[in-house]
C-alpha cells in the first residue's frame, strides 16, 4: 500500500481541523484506502494538553460571516459545540460617553439566533477535535518542536538486477529533542510566531498596528453585578474617547474577559509578561481605565492586577505563498489582529479547505498512484484563500482605526455611524436606504474636505 504522510506544524485549533477533516475524508474512500493510505502527524511545542489549557483558556466567536460556523458543521460538531457554549446571547458594541457605558447595537437584537454565532472556550473548542483527531487516528504529539526543515529529493536504488533509480520528493522535518521526520507536505499551521515561516521566509516581517490589548479573564462574585445591564450575557467592544478601547466578555460561571486595548508606538512585540515588569505601562492602562467609570473601571483594574493578566501585540500580515511542499494555514500564513475574532475562524476554514483539495490530490486513480503534482495543488488553495482573506486583514485593520480614533474627524464620523445604528434598530424599515445614504453622504463629505485641504496646502 502507497502511504503518504502529512507533517503538520503546530496542533492548535487550525491543525487538529486539518487533520480530522482529512481523516475523515480518506475514511470514507474505503476502495481508495485499500492500495492508498494517509498518515496525518501533529507536531505540537507544547508539552501536554495540560499546557494548552492555559494557552486557550480564553473563549472565541466562531463566525457565520468568516465561514467559522460552516467550518465546525463540515466538521460534524456543531451541535456539540452550541452545547458547550458560554452562554453569551451575542455581539455588543457600545461607547462610553460621560463616563457611563452607552449600547449601540447588539446582535442579539436584530438577528435572530444572534447572527447563527456561537461563543465558545477555545480550550473546550480543541479539546473536541483533539479527541476526534485522535480517534481518526491522527498521531498527536506533544513537546514536538520544530526547530528546522528542508526540503530535499530521495533517490532509491532498487532491482536485484541492475539498478533502478526513482525520486521521491519530501519534507524533512528536525524536532528540538533531535529526531527527525520526513513527509509527503508539512502543513504550517503553529500560529502569529510560527517557527516554519522563519525559516522558509526569513524576510517577512509582521505589520505593527501600534495597539496592544492587555488584561485577563477574571472571577467575579457576581458578574449580574460586575457588568452594566447592557453586557450582561454579551460579548463585545466598549469605545473610548481617548484612543482606548475594552473587550468584556461574560464567560459564564461568574467568569469576565476583560481585554483593554492601548494605543502604543512600539515596533517590536512586547513581552506577554510585560504588565508584571513593566510599571509605566502598567500605570498608563490603569490611567486609561479612569475613562469608563464606576461601571467597567474597577472590573478593568482588577484584571489589569491578575497575575495572569497578559499583553498582546496587535500586528497582522497578507497572506504567505506555499514554499515547494509547505503550505501555510491560519495565523502562520495570514495573522490577523484580535478584534472581532477572525482569526480562528479564518484557520478552521483554512483546515477545511485545504484538507479537501490535500485529499482529492491524495486520491490514486486507476492504479497510477497519487496523480497531482502536490506543489500545485498547493499553490491552487493559495490562490483561492489569499484574496478574501487579505480583505479581511485590510478590514480588521480598519476597525481598530475606527474603534480607537482620536481626532475631532474620527470621532464625529465614528458618533454619527453609531446614530444611524441606533436609529436602524429602531426603524428597521427605513434603516437600510438610511444608513446607505447618511454613510455615503459622510464619506463624500470627508473626500471633498480632504481634496480641498490637499488644494489648499498645495
Amino acid at each position: 500500500m502507497t502511504m503518504v504522510t502529512i507533517l503538520v506544524a503546530g496542533g492548535g485549533i487550525g491543525g487538529l481541523a486539518f487533520a480530522c477533516t482529512l481523516l475523515e475524508e480518506k475514511s470514507t474512500q474505503n476502495t481508495h484506502q485499500e492500495a492508498h493510505g494517509t498518515r496525518v502527524v501533529v507536531l505540537e511545542r507544547a508539552s501536554s494538553a495540560e499546557a494548552m489549557k492555559t494557552q486557550l483558556s480564553h473563549s472565541l466567536s466562531l463566525r457565520a460571516d468568516v465561514g467559522g460556523i460552516r467550518a465546525v458543521a463540515r466538521l460534524g460538531q456543531e451541535e456539540e459545540l452550541r452545547a458547550s457554549a458560554t452562554g453569551s446571547q451575542g455581539f455588543i458594541v457600545a461607547e462610553v460617553v460621560d463616563r457611563q457605558v452607552r449600547k449601540v447595537l447588539a446582535s442579539d437584537e436584530v438577528f435572530s439566533n444572534a447572527g447563527g454565532g456561537i461563543r465558545i472556550n477555545r480550550f473546550v473548542l480543541w479539546q473536541a477535535l483533539l479527541k476526534r483527531a485522535q480517534a481518526l487516528g491522527a498521531d498527536v504529539r506533544f513537546g514536538a518542536e520544530v526547530t528546522g526543515l528542508q526540503q530535499i529529493d530521495l533517490k532509491d536504488h532498487r532491482g536485484e538486477s541492475g539498478v533502478t533509480s526513482t525520486t521521491q520528493h519530501c519534507v524533512e522535518v528536525t524536532l528540538a529533542d533531535g529526531p527527525i521526520l520526513r513527509g509527503d507536505v508539512l502543513v504550517a499551521a503553529d500560529g502569529v510566531g510560527s517557527v516554519v515561516r522563519r525559516i522558509l521566509v526569513p524576510t517577512w516581517t509582521p505589520n505593527f498596528l501600534d495597539t496592544i490589548i492587555v488584561g485577563a479573564t477574571v472571577d467575579v462574585d457576581d458578574t449580574d453585578a460586575a457588568l452594566p445591564s447592557a453586557l450582561r450575557r454579551r460579548h463585545g467592544s466598549v469605545c473610548g474617547r481617548r484612543g482606548t478601547s475594552v473587550f468584556i466578555a461574560d464567560e459564564g460561571n461568574n467568569r469576565v474577559l476583560v481585554g483593554l486595548a492601548l494605543p502604543t508606538s512600539h515596533t517590536t512585540r512586547c513581552r506577554r509578561d510585560a504588565l508584571q515588569h513593566d510599571k509605566a505601562l502598567l500605570a498608563r492602562a490603569l490611567d486609561a481605565a479612569t475613562e469608563y467609570g464606576d461601571e467597567l473601571q474597577p472590573l478593568i483594574a482588577k484584571a489589569l492586577l491578575a497575575p495572569s493578566a497578559s499583553v498582546i501585540t496587535c500586528r497582522d500580515g497578507m497572506c504567505i505563498p506555499p514554499q515547494g511542499r509547505v503550505v501555510f494555514i491560519g495565523d502562520a500564513s495570514h495573522p490577523v489582529s484580535p478584534f472581532a475574532g477572525a482569526g480562528a475562524n479564518m484557520a478552521l476554514v483554512d483546515a477545511v479547505q485545504l484538507a479537501d483539495m490535500l485529499s482529492d490530490a491524495l486520491t490514486p486513480h486507476e492504479g497510477f498512484g497519487v496523480p497531482h503534482d502536490i506543489p500545485c495543488v498547493l499553490l491552487q488553495f493559495f490562490e483561492q484563500t489569499a484574496p478574501k482573506w487579505n480583505k479581511v486583514v485590510q478590514r480588521q485593520r480598519s476597525t481598530i482605526q475606527v474603534l480607537h480614533t482620536t481626532s475631532k474627524t474620527g470621532l464625529f464620523l465614528r458618533d454619527t455611524t453609531f446614530a444611524v445604528f441606533r436609529f436602524a434598530v429602531v426603524h428597521p424599515r427605513v434603516s437600510a436606504v438610511t444608513a446607505t445614504t447618511t454613510l455615503a453622504a459622510l464619506v463624500a463629505g470627508v473626500a471633498c474636505g480632504v481634496w480641498r485641504l490637499v488644494r489648499a496646502l498645495a
